[in-house]
């Protein structure tokens, strides 16, 4: 393996953590009491409950790493054969309404270029290759800060075409949205803290 595939595979690595961390946020995981081990019935609920828990996590970071993995499997190689990103392929591939194009276009502009300056970077790890390339803590809010607004001006954009009751849907985005946010902050922090 080449330094730009195990770079990428470290890249990939921290999408997945973080995905897992988000939807760990967003689901509540069903916890047990004296009563479920008394009554039976209640434990097979329970269990059931934590079944649909484990499954809705696990789904949510699938979903949640699709267009991670399109945006960084063209950062990679459009870095390796240095040409430009081919945004228009990955908006096609993604089925996004033409309503949200422009956002998403954005978000991937933000996202690849993330990646690209990492490809660039030095380390052998994922902190490493984020204090080589952005320098101090500083840099890399400003990009966080960017990466966040992007996603917000996605999520907004997404949101007319779910099909979901919009109290649930705002609910939701909103919880992502904050979770996200202090899940990147806490990460420069310790990335930049050692």
């Amino acid at each position: 393996m080449n330094s730009q595939q195990s770079k990428k595979m470290l890249i990939l690595e921290d999408e997945e953590r973080f995905a897992h961390a988000v939807s760990e946020n967003i689901f509540k995981k069903p916890q047990i009491s004296v009563w479920m081990i008394l009554i039976p019935i209640i434990l097979v609920y329970h269990m059931y409950s934590y079944q649909k828990y484990v499954k809705g996590r696990k789904s949510f970071a699938e979903n949640y790493l699709i267009n991670r993995r399109q945006a960084l499997e063209e950062a990679y190689t459009s870095f390796a054969g240095d040409r430009k990103p081919d945004f228009a392929k990955l908006i096609e591939l993604s089925n996004v309404p033409d309503g949200a194009a422009k956002k998403y276009n954005a978000w991937l502009e933000t996202i690849v270029s993330h990646y690209q300056h990492l490809f660039q970077a030095e380390g052998d790890s994922y902190d490493a290759l984020i204090r080589s390339s952005y320098k101090n803590r500083t840099n890399y809010l400003v990009f966080l800060n960017k990466l966040n607004d992007v996603e917000r001006q996605l999520n907004a954009a997404l949101k007319h075409y779910l099909e979901e009751a919009a109290e649930s849907i705002d609910e939701i985005v909103t919880q992502m949205e904050k979770c996200s946010e202090a899940l990147r902050k806490d990460q420069a922090t310790r990335i930049f803290s050692s």
